[in-house]
């Protein structure tokens, strides 16, 4: 399956058209999408091969019906539902209480939590002395200049609440409530919210919330909405430029705590894109890519630095992958273009992974557990990161269409640029299925989507190519996720099974296709 370049041929409006991508009538996000096409592997922008015919075509190859849209009847299998309600004067429709404020002394136990070196985004997402005044603005209605909303500084709290519940889930004190009530109640205030005047609080308020649907719902739908308020928010703060100092004047403590927030948005937004192809918030001619060099408000954590500035420069070349690729101006590219644009990225994202120190570097062998929980986290999460830009960069060459059908001299290469998108897959399976990192309950939340992307793209190896020898293997690898998932258990998703049937359908197409083999 590959999406073909702009000006390749459609089929009209015809919905069993191999171009059309599948979206259910409950599937709520349907951004801008590139065509695709069935003969080839492509995992960018969903599961482009569960459109009608691409279903038709994985039921020839393996012989099996399918039912896939049991998994997709209330969005992606990976993706987590909240626990939305409608909320009345007293109470919600289910009889539970509307959630307050956490009590201060929660608080207090909580920000101590949330700034301790395990938590490092929160170094970027909490300014400890600008937060005194959210919480007196929040708690006794105390408003100053960097706090002047009382809706903003409450969904603030309950934002900051229901994300740091998440990410640290063993505690040595009792909260009221779990972490999706704090949430939704903040959810619930955006509209007063808006109608506030442009509060730093509500901008933290949107980057909270948009960090806890990644690693909690992994609603796509809900993140985008959350993540292009908040991209509005920063230019009307200025956040996008690099704060700058005068010989008259220093850049205020807010002001820098602003570009800090920048980034995090920028980081989830360019991570948005690859996910669904829908454009970026914040584009990088709007912006000043300085990354950053200090915490401005806690210099001492030199580690955490290390891990957010090598994610901004990785969350840099996610926006190069996606422009250079897969935008609309992308898909005009000749076939040479493209090829010369897989090679310039493929060396940036090489660049990248070879300036990191050896603790922390993604490789084909990552290094054993260090036992240091906060560098073997992010260590997990950059090789996951590789291994998914590697795969995202490489399949591009799928389009390359007119090389796949007529063989001319460039297919080596083309060849060569498909066999690095798969052996990528199968690498981080075998990473996760062998337990060389460390996946917590937030670091397997937030990979769901990557590890699915790899075991589709795998999936549709073993379907284009049952008889290569490293089919059966491939199988059985699919099939050895079943244990791994149940381990970890995400929550309210549709992970398991779904990999399962794939490891199934797989194994089917081997066997259909040995036994037409042994027929001819």
């Amino acid at each position: 399956m590959t999406s073909t370049s702009a000006g390749s041929s459609t089929q009209g409006n015809d919905p069993s058209s191999e171009t059309q991508p599948f979206i259910l009538s409950n599937f709520r996000l349907q951004t801008h999408r590139p065509v695709f096409r069935l003969n080839h592997i492509s995992t960018f922008n969903g599961l482009p091969f569960f459109s009608s015919s691409g279903q038709q075509w994985i039921e020839k190859k393996t012989g099996v019906e399918n039912n896939f849209h049991e998994y997709y009847a209330s969005g992606p299998p990976w993706q987590a539902k909240p626990r939305f309600r409608a909320q009345t004067k007293h109470g919600s429709p289910d009889g539970r209480k509307i959630m307050g404020l956490p009590a201060r002394l929660v608080l207090s136990k909580l920000l101590h939590t949330a700034t301790s070196v395990e938590f490092v985004l929160a170094a970027f997402l909490v300014d400890q002395k600008l937060f005194e005044s959210t919480i007196r603005a929040a708690f006794d209605g105390q408003l100053s200049q960097t706090s002047p909303g009382p809706v903003s500084a409450r969904a603030c709290i309950l934002a900051f609440t229901a994300l740091v519940l998440e990410m640290v889930p063993d505690r040595d004190f009792a909260v009221d409530g779990v972490s999706d009530d704090y949430a939704l109640e903040a959810l619930a205030l955006l509209p007063e919210v808006f109608a506030e005047s442009v509060t730093i609080d509500g901008l933290q308020a949107l980057l909270m919330l948009a960090i806890h649907c990644e690693v909690s719902w992994g609603d796509i739908y809900i993140l985008n909405m959350l993540i292009s308020s908040a991209a509005r928010l920063i230019f009307q703060f200025g956040g996008n430029l690099y704060p700058i100092t005068t010989a008259f004047q220093s850049p205020s403590r807010a002001d820098l705590h602003v570009r800090n927030l920048f980034w995090i948005c920028f980081l989830i937004d360019k991570e948005i894109c690859l996910r669904t192809g829908s454009p970026p918030c914040l584009v990088d001619t709007h912006c000043d890519l300085t990354v950053p060099h200090g915490l401005h408000h806690a210099e001492s954590l030199d580690e955490a630095l290390l891990y957010f500035s090598t994610m901004t420069r990785l969350s840099i070349i996610q926006g190069h992958i996606f422009d250079r690729l897969y935008s609309a101006r992308a898909l005009q590219q000749n076939e040479a273009e493209l090829l010369g644009a897989i090679r310039v990225l493929d060396a940036q994202l090489e660049d990248w992974r070879s300036s990191l120190p050896a603790s922390i570097r993604p490789s084909l062998s990552p290094s054993p557990l260090t036992g240091n929980r906060l560098a073997d986290k992010h260590a997990t999460i950059f090789q996951v990161q590789w291994h998914y830009c590697m795969m995202t960069i490489h399949q591009a060459s799928c389009r390359c269409i007119t090389w796949m059908e007529t063989r001319e001299t460039h297919i080596d290469g083309l060849n060569s640029s498909l066999t690095i998108s798969v052996q990528a897959a199968r690498s981080l399976l075998r990473e996760f299925c062998d337990s060389h990192l460390l996946f917590e309950q937030d670091t397997i939340r937030y990979s769901l989507f990557h590890i699915s992307s790899a075991v589709i793209t795998l999936f549709c190896n073993v379907l284009l190519r049952p008889l290569n020898p490293d089919s059966v293997d491939d199988v059985a690898l699919i099939e050895s996720l079943r244990g791994r998932f149940k381990d970890h258990a995400p929550r309210s998703t549709m992970v398991e099974p779904f990999i399962e049937q794939l490891g199934d359908l797989a194994r089917c197409a081997v066997v259909k296709a040995n036994a037409l083999f042994r027929v001819t």
